[in-house]
């Protein structure tokens, strides 16, 4: 069984909304056994969406369509469903009666154009929706499913979760599994030649490469009769990956880096102290996202500048005057420092960016150094960023906690 996805809405074509609902939709598909095999988006134009839902209708087994169930003029998703599927629009009182007590609730009266939310086909069943104003719908046709929903995210994942998926369960003997490896420090194409017998490995199950600001996920997928055929053939390419590029790996699936290196701190009972400038915090955000922050951390500063710290954690003017304030040497004292006087397990120190005068240099244009200390050790790392800003602070404060996680 195959699906589509159609998105509706000008605001996705524009690019004024990512299209989140479509990924979400995707993964919960996948995970039922459902090929999800086309993707598609439309504007908010008649004809654009009978087009679409013809094509869909001509390849898919399942079509979901998001967006353009609101209550003003230009959400037609609806009417032009009616039209596809030759429906005569029918007021459901009970819905309608849903609709006034939600405005009601907030103190407000239902205004009129509410009321085309409780007209509903009559060929169509009605999908309950406790968090919005208007209803989800499903047709058939020729063994095929159409699901029409809302494009609201909170009230489309709900709708997919609490009617969709149950609905869909069980009526494919497919299954669709994948595991992802997350790796960093090592570009796609170098990935490639060091795993080397990808082709090989493809037998068994699908391989895809997704670079990304934090480095390269490997996605393997795999087919079978079942969900254990399916994490043997994962578990057996899996490995033969690990042997060739473990150095490279930091974590699986979903796991963030910082979440992997919150998880290591903790299990060795380690705390961090954080010095940033180039990355402004964000280490100490991204930290901070994870419950175990508290736990791990001893100190946290943001400066425009290190040469503005010297005093304060007495490092030798001579250091800023041979090496200069953006250097291995002063960003490893400055860790070494913090770490002494935060009394830290271990420390990390991000430099400020310094950018490198070659107009011929379209790939990278700066570097910055990364500093860490231990009661034992000091070490530093230099990275060369491009110029893009947000990108390189991102990029930055990935590799710098990859670096930390290293060390420790």
């Amino acid at each position: 069984m195959n699906a589509e996805i159609l998105s509706i809405g000008d605001e996705i074509l524009i690019g004024q909304t990512v299209n989140t609902n479509a990924a979400f939709i995707g993964r919960k598909l996948t995970e039922i056994g459902i090929d999800v095999r086309w993707v598609s988006a439309v504007g908010d134009t008649r004809d654009d969406i009978l087009n679409a839902i013809s094509a869909a209708d001509s390849r898919a087994d399942v079509i979901i369509t998001t967006g353009g169930l609101g209550p003003t003029h230009d959400d037609i998703t609806k009417n032009v469903f009616c039209e596809y599927f030759g429906s005569n629009l029918v007021l459901d009182k009970a819905l309608q009666e849903k609709v006034r007590q939600r405005f009601e609730k907030r103190g407000m009266e239902m205004p009129a154009v509410n009321i085309g939310q409780a007209m509903v086909p009559d060929n169509a069943e009605i999908l309950k929706n406790p968090f919005g104003t208007a209803p989800g719908l499903r047709f058939e046709k020729n063994g095929k499913y159409f699901f029409v929903i809302p494009g609201v995210p909170f009230e489309m994942k709900n709708l997919v979760l609490s009617e969709i998926i149950p609905f869909l369960s069980g009526m494919t003997n497919n299954f669709i599994r994948y595991r992802t490896i997350r790796t960093t420090d090592i570009g796609e194409s170098s990935l490639f030649e060091k795993i080397d017998i990808v082709d090989k490995l493809q037998e068994t199950a699908s391989i895809a490469f997704l670079p990304k600001y934090s480095g390269v996920d490997i996605r393997i997928t795999a087919h079978g009769s079942s969900e254990r055929d399916c994490l043997q053939k994962i578990k057996k390419v899996e490995e033969s990956m690990i042997l060739r590029i473990q150095d490279y790996i930091w974590g699986y699936d979903d796991q963030l880096i910082e979440n992997a290196l919150v998880e290591r701190l903790i299990e060795t009972g380690k705390r961090i102290a954080l010095l940033e400038v180039f990355t402004g915090g964000l280490i100490a955000e991204k930290l901070s996202n994870d419950p175990g922050f508290k736990s791990i951390i001893a100190e946290a500063m943001i400066t425009s500048g290190l040469e503005k710290l010297a005093s304060q954690l007495q490092i030798p003017r001579k250091t800023f005057e041979e090496h200069g304030e953006i250097s291995a040497e002063l960003t490893t004292e400055i860790a070494k420092s913090i770490r002494h006087r935060s009394n830290a397990d271990y420390a990390l120190a991000t430099s400020a960016f310094k950018e490198i005068s070659d107009e011929d240099s379209r790939e990278q244009n700066g570097f910055l150094y990364i500093g860490f200390a231990s009661k034992t050790e000091t070490s530093f790392r230099e990275i060369r960023l491009s110029k893009d800003y947000i990108f390189n602070k991102n990029r930055a404060a990935h590799l710098a906690m990859d670096f930390l996680r290293r060390q420790i």
